[in-house]
């Protein structure tokens, strides 16, 4: 992680916001902060329709796990997911001791957000139940197995020895960390939500959408300019080709993708993350969504920032907001087992379907980055430093905030907004089964 820090940023001597892209979960601490200032904050819990409990698990696990010496499991402690799992069944320990709310609803209005790798897989049986769990990972079956290749990541490793916890406290694991996770799936569409991985300024401003067309005149002119952009590339992945990867490594999707398409006229797979990426994102049709390799991937965000109909490949795994938005209007799923069949299935899409996707995907696009978290950044500087002096107050986001401003998106729904849209519509489901 950039600077040994998952914040999602840090100020600079001169008083600037130094944004960390160096870190896969600043969501954690970006959403706390969005919510912190958000106008829908209220200041009692009696007033409040939901609760949100802030844990920052993904920090615990790293950069605070494996900055202070040795990887935990290898000095004797539960793999990394096992603490956080503790961790957070003393949070909720915490919040039933605090006041009566928990108990009120069951849980049903707490809201938890668990950012790492495989999400809610290793989230207590209570909270999984109860509680609206946010995370990056969709993942369905009734039942599932650890799908990380790390060894400390495995959750599925029983623990039972108290360990130490915070302030000097005891950590137990009545009947062991297996029995105090149980059997769930990682993620229940009914009640929680699969939010978009945290976008820092200089990617959204990259976006497709942000960019300026010579010919175009208008909002509306740009608007059409941008959905018939060239995009001489079929199909584009890039990432990992598991060239050295086991077959458990993202399902052994890609090693089929490598095999069936590598070389293939239209088709560009390309190893790592190229540097022309955003470049080679405008000019594709089709973006390849295989899973990640440990769990969730960014890839549906990164293709709908730039255009690009994201091809999802991820059988049973929910992608962010896809049981909020229409995904078939924008996005295509095809089953794992056809794989080898994908050419034929893209090159079978009518232009005319292509471009009103493209169409669908620029009306929904703000929804996959945090842009009000970022657009508000001065409000995050300190006014004076400590020895008193009056600091100035540079725009970091200046350009982001006019290129959003001259697309009219100053005022778009964005992340934060559309989790709240969906956090709305489970209010009424609350309210219209009653509290148990």
């Amino acid at each position: 992680a950039q600077g040994h820090m998952c914040a999602p940023r840090k100020f600079s001597p001169t008083n600037e916001t130094v944004w960390n892209s160096g870190y896969a979960y600043t969501v954690d601490v970006a959403f706390h902060e969005a919510l912190l200032r958000h106008r829908h904050r209220v200041a009692s819990p009696d007033d409040a329709d939901f609760f949100y409990i802030p844990t920052y698990l993904s920090c615990a696990i790293l950069p605070v796990f494996d900055y202070v010496g040795p990887s935990a499991y290898m000095r004797g402690f539960p793999m990394r997911p096992v603490t956080a799992m503790r961790m957070l069944a003393d949070a909720i320990e915490q919040v039933k001791a605090t006041g009566p709310h928990w108990q009120r609803s069951g849980g049903r209005d707490h809201i938890v957000l668990l950012s790492h790798d495989e999400g809610g897989c290793w989230a207590p049986q209570e909270v999984a139940e109860r509680a609206i769990v946010l995370s990056h990972w969709g993942r369905m079956d009734q039942a599932p197995t650890s799908s990380s290749r790390y060894m400390a990541d495995n959750w599925e490793s029983n623990w039972a020895s108290p360990i130490r916890g915070i302030d000097g406290r005891v950590w137990t694991f009545p009947g062991g960390s297996r029995a105090m996770i149980g059997r769930h799936p990682c993620y229940d569409p009914r009640k929680d939500i699969v939010i978009p991985v945290f976008t820092t300024p200089d990617r959204i401003a990259s976006s497709h959408w942000l960019a300026q067309p010579a010919a175009a005149s208008s909002l509306t002119g740009a608007a059409d300019a941008l959905l018939d952009t060239p995009r001489p590339t079929l199909a584009y992945f890039s990432g990992n080709l598991a060239g050295k990867e086991p077959l458990k490594y993202a399902r052994g999707v890609r090693h089929r993708l490598v095999s069936a398409f590598e070389g293939k006229p239209g088709w560009m797979l390309v190893g790592g993350r190229g540097g022309m990426y955003a470049q080679d994102l405008r000019s594709s049709q089709f973006c390849i969504v295989p899973p990640g390799g440990d769990g969730w991937s960014s890839r549906v965000d990164d293709a709908v920032r730039h255009g690009c109909i994201p091809v999802i490949l991820i059988d049973n795994v929910h992608l962010p907001f896809e049981s909020v938005l229409r995904y078939d209007a924008f996005a295509l799923r095809v089953p794992e087992a056809d794989v080898p069949k994908l050419d034929q299935i893209l090159r079978a899409i009518p232009d005319g379907r292509r471009r009103a996707m493209r169409a669908a995907m620029h009306s929904v696009w703000t929804r996959f980055a945090y842009a009000s978290a970022v657009l508000d950044d001065e409000a995050y500087l300190p006014a004076r430093a400590s020895d008193g002096r009056t600091l100035p107050r540079p725009g970091g986001v200046a350009q982001l905030r006019l290129q959003m401003r001259a697309r009219g998106l100053e005022s778009a729904p964005d992340a934060i907004d559309t989790v709240l849209m969906a956090l709305h519509a489970r209010r009424r489901v609350n309210s219209s089964e009653g509290c148990e």
